[in-house]
């Protein structure tokens, strides 16, 4: 899965940051986090100073850890094939992608409601000859359902404002995978039209971009 980029900042005390506030220039901390990717976690130095304290001393009013990485929303075609439900049948059919070097994004396997016997798997993407053939040998083909890949940071309400933004339009969603990890959700709708995923796209872009916060009144300027 994709993931936000790491950040590495520099290790500033709060009594440094003190110093170049006031304009003395204060002390310099040649100290740094180590160069492998940490974040810079809680946004609070060692000696346990405030997010709060630490980003107004910076004349920021948010600390890096919560900027927000913009939301991707990309059509997408999902291959399918309709299985027996047996042990075993889903590694079977990823086996060609592993041994082809696929680096699969979205893998879907559910039983069909009302009929145990039968099964379907989905998955993305399949692109290239080697593994389009591949597919076609296992039995897979690209689906005709319309359909976005979401991703971007999650917060809670998300999923609901997404569904009432795309419920107000009137368009009906076919179906629905979404999950988190982390701080980051992903999410993979289906719609009966591409009219409807055109649509689905700009609302769900609209509602998901985040306005940059403002420094607060009296921050320092850089």
């Amino acid at each position: 899965m994709a993931s936000g980029p790491a950040l590495t900042v520099p290790r500033l005390s709060v009594e440094v940051l003190e110093g170049q506030a006031a304009g003395g220039g204060g002390r310099r901390s040649e100290e740094r986090w180590p160069q492998e990717d940490r974040r810079f976690k809680g946004c609070s130095d060692r000696d346990g100073a405030s997010r709060e304290r630490i980003a107004a001393l910076m004349g920021r009013q948010f600390c890096p850890e919560e900027s927000h990485m913009p939301v991707t929303v990309k059509n997408i075609v999902l291959w399918r094939k309709e299985v027996e439900n047996q042990p075993g049948i889903l590694a079977s059919t990823l086996e060609p992608f592993a041994a082809g070097g696929a680096d699969l994004q979205v893998v879907m396997g559910y039983r069909f409601p009302g009929n145990e016997t039968k099964a379907a798997i989905e998955l993305y993407p399949v692109t290239g000859r080697q593994l389009t053939k591949a597919a076609e040998a296992a039995g897979l083909a690209a689906s005709s359902l319309p359909a976005l890949l979401v991703e971007g940071d999650n917060k809670p309400g998300l999923g609901h404002a997404i569904a009432q933004a795309i419920a107000g339009a009137g368009i009906n969603i076919g179906f629905l995978v979404a999950q988190v990890i982390g701080r980051r959700y992903s999410a993979v709708i289906g719609f009966e039209t591409p009219e409807d995923a055109k649509k689905a796209a700009s609302l769900i872009k609209r509602i998901t971009t985040v306005q940059k916060p403002r420094p607060r009144a009296g921050s320092r300027k850089k």
